[in-house]
């Protein structure tokens, strides 16, 4: 991806990257893309807020924000506010009222400090994407992130602002009851955040959560969504290599010759990974776990008498 187009065409497909609580507005030509709002003028990009049903006016700059960007979007949102008295107009039919006050969001490469003051007395939101540029050339990242946004249209617990409170509800909450059921609550760790992917703001969207922190043995509880398939992992996982390859095999005779092992010398760290499909884990999350939690325990017991 290396061109203002190709982002602005990524993003049209994927809005949760920018506020999971954009969407896309398919009864725009183009997908709201490249909207014409002047005889001349055309806004990059225009999504729905669905919280508050505001048009979102999008404007892409593939390299450092300039002050003239900030005069450009505004601009913008003026000539959209414009539409307010003309009813045959299809913004107007979509958004009606809200049409007097749409949103505005700049994506940049980069934005500094003095900028990004400007843009929030303007309420303007910025994206900065330098930090993830190479997602954007590499064609096998682009795809997956697109497979992810279309699992989440079938997902028990969507993408959406309120979606930690509705993992702690299905998932937190179930399995730290497993583990005070076997008194071994006090090895539940907080929530690690994730790598934030695109951005920090979806740090506490996803499962992302480890056990026994610092065991020989442990266990780790996420969603893998960067690579070829959305789904939930039970991960084990362990820093002493004969130890862990031991109780691997283990595991993998007695239990799952499908798990995943990979030992990764440089870190000095192994895992066993078993995947699910995330709604059939949301919806039975605390048997699934303690399933788990019992081959580990068994297991667990006979690796580390030592």
């Amino acid at each position: 991806m290396n061109k203002e187009q190709d982002l602005q065409l990524f993003i049209a497909e994927n809005p949760w990257l920018l506020n999971t609580n954009y969407e896309a507005v398919p009864q725009l030509p183009n997908n709201g893309t490249e909207y014409q709002i002047g005889s001349q003028q055309r806004i990059d990009l225009i999504l729905k807020d669905k919280l508050n049903k505001a048009p979102v006016v999008v404007e892409f700059k593939f390299q450092p924000m300039i002050r003239e960007n900030i005069g450009q979007i505004l601009e913008y949102r003026a000539r959209i506010a414009a539409h307010f008295n003309r009813d045959e107009t299809l913004l107007h039919e979509i958004f009606g009222d809200y049409l007097l006050a749409p949103k505005l969001a700049l994506v940049v490469q980069q934005c500094d400090d003095f900028f990004r003051v400007a843009c929030n007395l303007a309420g303007i939101d910025v994206y900065e994407y330098k930090n993830i540029s190479a997602v954007f050339s590499d064609p096998s990242r682009v795809k997956t992130v697109t497979a992810f946004t279309e699992a989440f249209k079938a997902a028990k617990i969507p993408l959406t602002l309120d979606r930690g409170q509705k993992l702690e509800e299905l998932v937190y909450r179930p399995i730290r009851k497993v583990l005070e059921k076997y008194q071994i609550a006090d090895g539940w760790a907080e929530p690690r955040a994730s790598s934030g992917y695109f951005y920090p703001q979806y740090n506490s969207l996803f499962l992302n959560r480890w056990l026994f922190k610092g065991e020989p043995i442990s266990i780790g509880l996420y969603e893998e969504f960067i690579s070829e398939k959305y789904a939930v992992c039970i991960c084990f996982y362990g820093t002493n290599q004969a130890v862990f390859e031991a109780f691997c095999k283990s595991y993998a005779d007695k239990y799952a010759k499908d798990a995943e092992f990979t030992w990764h010398a440089e870190w000095n760290e192994g895992y066993l990974r078993r995947w699910f499909d995330p709604n059939e884990f949301f919806d039975s999350a605390n048997t699934l776990f303690e399933g788990e939690l019992d081959q580990y325990l068994a297991l667990r017991k006979i690796h580390l008498k030592n």
